[in-house]
């Protein structure tokens, strides 16, 4: 079974070559600038998902370890505090005691 990285980079690999060739269709136009961006928008697009995508980032986050999921101080305090789970599993939400049934307007 393939590593979930691998799988990922397949992914971008996928992505960036579909997208390059979008936006390689201007190359055939008749304007030499829509041509030349469309060459140049290309490029950067694979540049961007083969080398730092799938070459740099992964390496710098092995080298950084679990400096990658720091977090400043400042930042935490100022993001919400969201969780899936209920604080404590004794916690059960606030239910009615009898059916409540619906009645006509």
């Amino acid at each position: 079974m393939p590593s979930p990285n691998s799988r990922t980079r397949h992914r971008t690999a996928l992505q960036a070559g579909l997208s390059s060739e979008e936006v390689g269709t201007l190359r055939h136009t008749e304007g030499v600038a829509a041509a030349v961006f469309g060459v140049g928008l290309a490029s950067s697009v694979l540049l961007d998902a083969f080398v730092l995508r799938t070459v740099l980032v992964p390496a710098l986050m092995h080298l950084f370890g679990s400096a990658n999921w720091w977090l400043p101080g400042w930042i935490d305090r100022w993001l919400p505090h969201l969780s899936v789970e209920p604080a404590d599993e004794d916690a059960a939400p606030d239910l009615p005691t009898r059916p409540v049934h619906a009645t006509a307007p």
